[in-house]
């Protein structure tokens, strides 16, 4: 990027979503056949099949397609339906759906470039073992293999009856289930593919399916690489390695500990650093497409560029994967800048108040560089006229379409009068935690910041019921913060929002409860004196029902280290675990089992999780 500033106001144009007609061209293929025994690649001639009408061009279906990848990092609802073409499919098209799929979704994420797919037999009949695969017999077809030294049709149609295969509803339902995936697809060229084979003995042939079967997806000009059949990998959006980068880019600011403006700042300052303005994009000639990205942003390569589209996505993209508490937001706003179309954000902070971020014009070369455009506040004018704000003697014009007006409330879009005054952050330590670790992240945070902590027992422990605990000190008086628990496979992340304090981070541990070797029997009410003195037992249960424990019941029991004690039993004798050294109790709270335990050294009271 140029380090020489200019006064040039960037400004870009918007999509359109275009809906065109899908033509999609099925060819299965043919060829003469020869003298018997040899092996024939037969080819029919070309069959045309014409999808329902309607649906978006290649341009919005990748737009759609890398908004589906974003909004699924994000873990939002993605753009699909609950049932799918795909699951109404059986046998032989199910197979060969299944695999077409998973090829075309390594295409569009660029690790595949040629569409020349194969499919083996092994591979179908993973898929379902049930497949009939051929070889069939002109017996076994009803019909001639051959006809005039040509396939016949009667035969191709009869084995595709006994595959239980239709290309056009395996292409309809890929169309009606993958319509993002296949944004590099040419629809007016379509799918064509190489299907059978024959060999012939005398007058008499024998149909194969082919191993592999030849699938080749026309693609799309504007993707296109060495051929029709292979996408240029220059042009093919690495979806996924670059929403990673940017999952990056927010861990690496979020292990800074800084507060959230700083990491706002930070999130421009790399934005800008990875990224050039498209002016020929913006200057027009240059369909909706790749330019208007946010993944460009984060691809690793210095020869893409984007316009305003790309980088306000992007900001907000970063902003949206940081995770920062209920109390911060980031919305995209249209509109126009000094009357040309433009894309920029409203960032809401802790405050309560909006500021503007309009990364395009805080880049160098542009009129904000470096920051006079980042957090921005205190312009003139209003959110249903126009905002004007004065940067070292120009005036720059901010106003809303229909669009955001009619998409965001009032209090959403107006811009603060006053401008930001950072936070102070504050420490979140974890210490003297044994048998697990807690970690923080973020480890130092301003008020507000979403707090995760992840929770790691050592090996044959697990997490006291309330064992973690958050505290902190305000006006001389420690105070608890509320924790929530993550779910599925997040269970052992807990998150809060940081208080306006530094913050205490304690945990205990208590040793998993062990598959029992002494099961008292069942109908048990009282154990007597010495009952089990000496015993050899490790992990021991007394069963429900059970009302009293005697004097010296496990005296001597010194392999003893973990005994549960139900909330039936409601006296224990004072000498009933006698050298027995650490005994860890499992039982209910309140129970005569807590009561015996806190006022015995011996025993460690935990309370039962079942």
């Amino acid at each position: 990027m140029s380090a020489e500033k200019s006064s040039r106001l960037i400004r870009c144009s918007f999509s359109l979503l275009l809906c065109l007609a899908l033509l999609c061209t099925l060819l299965p293929a043919s060829a003469l056949a020869e003298n018997p025994p040899l092996t024939l690649t037969l080819e029919s001639e070309t069959e045309t099949f014409v999808p329902e009408q309607g649906g978006m061009d290649n341009e919005a279906l990748l737009d759609a397609y890398v908004q589906q990848m974003i909004d699924s990092s994000l873990n939002k609802p993605q753009l699909r339906r609950g049932i799918t073409a795909g699951a109404s499919l059986t046998g032989m098209d199910k197979a060969v759906y299944d695999i077409l799929k998973e090829r075309i979704s390594q295409i569009a994420a660029g690790t595949n470039t040629s569409t020349e797919i194969t499919i083996t037999k092994n591979e179908l009949l993973n898929k379902n073992q049930n497949l009939d695969l051929g070889p069939w017999t002109e017996s076994d077809l009803g019909t001639p293999v051959v006809v005039d030294g040509y396939f016949s049709n009667e035969a191709m149609n009869a084995a595709a009856v006994r595959m239980n295969l239709d290309f056009g509803k395996v292409l309809n339902a890929l169309l009606s289930d993958c319509p993002y995936e296949l944004y590099w697809f040419d629809k007016t060229r379509g799918i064509s593919y190489s299907l059978f084979t024959a060999r012939g003995y005398g007058n008499q042939y024998d149909l194969y399916v082919r191993d592999p079967i030849t699938i080749n997806m026309a693609v799309s000009q504007d993707y296109a690489g060495s051929n029709v059949y292979t996408v240029n990998p220059g042009k093919v959006l690495t979806v996924s390695s670059a929403i990673q980068n940017a999952q990056s880019i927010v861990s690496a600011s979020a292990s800074t500990g800084g507060t959230v403006y700083n990491r706002l700042a930070g999130y421009m300052d790399t934005i800008c650093k990875a990224v050039d303005y498209n002016d020929a994009a913006a200057g027009g000639g240059v369909s909706y497409g790749d330019p208007w990205q946010l993944i460009y942003v984060f691809d690793k390569n210095p020869g893409t560029k984007v316009v305003c589209e790309g980088y306000s996505k992007a900001f907000k993209y970063l902003v949206d994967l940081s995770g920062f508490s209920d109390q911060y937001s980031c919305i995209l706003a249209t509109g126009w800048m000094d009357g040309g179309a433009h894309m920029w954000n409203l960032m809401r902070m802790e405050d309560g108040r909006n500021y503007l971020v309009d990364v395009t014009n805080c880049d160098s070369g542009s009129i904000g560089y470096p920051d006079e455009l980042f957090m921005a506040a205190g312009p003139s004018g209003s959110w249903d006229t126009f905002y004007l704000f004065t940067l070292s003697g120009d005036q720059i014009e901010y106003q809303y379409d229909s669009g955001t007006t009619g998409s965001f409330s009032q209090s959403a879009l107006e811009i603060s009068a006053s401008p930001y005054t950072p936070l102070t952050s504050h420490t979140v330590d974890v210490s003297g935690v044994t048998d697990g670790t807690v970690t923080a992240t973020p480890a130092r945070a301003a008020a507000g910041t979403r707090i995760t902590l992840t929770v790691t027992p050592a090996e044959g422990y697990r997490l006291a019921q309330n064992g973690l605990r958050v505290t902190y000190v305000n006006n001389g008086s420690t105070k608890s913060v509320d924790l929530t628990q993550g779910t599925g496979v997040h269970t052992n992340e807990y998150s809060f929002d940081m208080p306006d304090a530094d913050v205490t981070v304690a945990a205990s541990f208590v040793p998993v409860f062990g598959t029992p070797d002494f099961t008292l029997p069942a109908g048990l009410k009282s154990i007597e004196a010495n009952a089990f003195e000496g015993a050899a037992m490790t992990v021991a249960v007394i069963p429900n029902g059970c009302e009293s424990i005697g004097a010296y019941a496990f005296k001597d029991c010194t392999k003893l280290t973990q005994i549960f004690i139900p909330a039936s039993v409601t006296s224990i004798d004072p000498s009933a675990f006698s050298n027995c050294g650490q005994v860890y109790v499992y039982g209910a709270s309140p129970s005569a089992a807590k009561t015996f335990c806190d006022g015995n050294v011996n025993c460690t009271f935990v309370e039962a999780v079942n």
